[in-house]
């Protein structure tokens, strides 16, 4: 049936005409496939016992005696029309008839294979017919997208320090109070505060450009080497702020000590082979630590790591006593 061919009719139309009474059944028809609209009619069996043109194209429906089921088998099966995608149809089957006739009126999206959108209603009659109109709102999905989008990129730079890619002091420690909650519920929790070993000398003596390239590469390892529920984020300058849930110290201590060896060997790569080293205070979470407890103590071991000559991590007594002062590679 082509787009433009007149609304289709089956041979089970004598049950819509008892229905709607057969002096209001042309008119009923000639209004619904006039209006662009996609229209289509179930008897209370499924069965497809009226469609228009849009319904026909929007569904990819076939020629011959169809149900509910066969259309969107159909679809499914060819990923033409309405774009169903799952591995397991019967279920989806079954919990779309599920909500099919649960209740009087029911609203919802349709996307199709096309990419186009349709909004659809759903009427159901109390002798279990049902009347589905759709209507194409492609062009308002698309703007909600784009809307959805920007606001998601507008939230994701307000988070974001711009020259790591790491999250900003604001979001970083929204993070730190949610953690230290669930930690008071009994998550582990674990945090280290990192400083780059002699930052202001890798500016003076090589240019803030290379600074630049130092914060950089340090933001881009941490992306790669921790868990994708650890976070790092820039507290400032080359200050960071490590938090690992359901991560112990000595757990924390011997990922600090992982991520030392990679960075030091990947920071041979950058110009002037700027070897960096950085030095970290690791703190396990105890109750009843406040956020500001926890961050005071991550304070006091980078003091002391800062203070005993740089390039260690150092961590309360909750870490393996081995642990408390480690050593890495050399640097600048």
């Amino acid at each position: 049936m082509s787009k433009d061919a007149p609304t289709r009719l089956p041979t089970n139309a004598q049950r819509l005409a008892d229905r709607f009474g057969p002096a209001a059944l042309p008119a009923l028809l000639d209004g619904l496939a006039a209006n662009g609209m996609a229209i289509a009619i179930f008897d209370p069996e499924d069965r497809l016992v009226f469609y228009g043109p849009a319904f026909r194209d929007a569904f990819d429906v076939q020629d011959g005696p169809q149900t509910f089921e066969s259309v969107i088998r159909h679809c499914h099966s060819t990923m033409r029309g309405a774009l169903i995608l799952t591995d397991d149809i019967d279920t989806w089957l079954a919990t779309a008839n599920e909500k099919r006739r649960s209740m009087p009126n029911r609203k919802f999206e349709v996307d199709l294979a096309d990419g186009r959108w349709m909004w659809a209603v759903e009427t159901t009659y109390n002798d279990g017919w049902i009347m589905l109109v759709l209507q194409d709102f492609t062009s308002l999905k698309q703007r909600e997208i784009g809307l959805e989008h920007a606001r998601d990129a507008a939230l994701h730079a307000a988070e974001t320090d711009p020259l790591t890619g790491l999250a900003n002091r604001r979001a970083i420690m929204r993070y730190l109070d949610d953690c230290v909650q669930l930690a008071s519920e009994g998550v582990p929790l674990s945090i280290a505060l990192i400083d780059i070993d002699y930052f202001k000398r890798i500016n003076d003596s090589y240019g803030h450009h290379a600074g630049d390239d130092v914060l950089r590469h340090f933001g881009r390892y941490c992306t790669h080497i921790f868990r994708n529920s650890d976070r790092v984020g820039r507290i400032g300058g080359e200050e960071f702020l490590l938090i690992m849930p359901n991560t112990g110290g000595t757990a924390a201590v011997t990922a600090l000590q992982r991520f030392k060896h990679h960075l030091h060997r990947a920071s041979q790569l950058l110009p002037q082979r700027l070897g960096f080293t950085f030095s970290a205070g690791v703190v396990e979470w105890q109750a009843p630590m406040t956020s500001s407890d926890l961050y005071k103590d991550a304070d006091g071991m980078l003091y002391q790591a800062k203070a005993g000559g740089r390039n260690l991590i150092i961590a309360t007594g909750n870490a393996r006593p081995d642990s408390q002062a480690v050593a890495g590679q050399g640097g600048v």
